[in-house]
């Protein structure tokens, strides 16, 4: 009996911008399930930078101004029951050229 090896690709997205993550999510899993691949996501917290800045160095400490930036961030796990290689690579290949900029994409295999 010949068993199939499923393959697992972890890919975790992270953005400044909330609506392009989710937008550019979707995108990749209506792609990868008409190709054949199943996908499992999770949404991961947001993390928050936050920074304080004091509007006048000298006499008013008290007046300060702060600023926020939120990291929003995607877990998508995709099994494939394939066996061959090329395909998931140029696949692969073809998602990572047409990423949005403001999305940062990290790959595990």
């Amino acid at each position: 009996m010949n068993k199939q090896q499923t393959k697992s690709i972890e890919i975790k997205l992270k953005s400044y911008c909330q609506t392009s993550l989710f937008f550019y999510s979707n995108v990749l899993k209506s792609f990868l399930e008409s190709q054949g691949f199943s996908i499992t996501s999770i949404a991961l917290p947001v993390r928050y930078k936050r920074l304080t800045l004091l509007r006048s160095p000298h006499v008013y400490k008290k007046a300060k101004e702060q600023f926020e930036s939120r990291i929003y961030s995607l877990f998508l796990k995709i099994t494939c029951d394939k066996n061959d290689n090329f395909l998931v690579q140029s696949k692969l290949k073809f998602l990572l050229l047409n990423k949005p900029k403001s999305i940062l994409l990290k790959i595990k295999i």
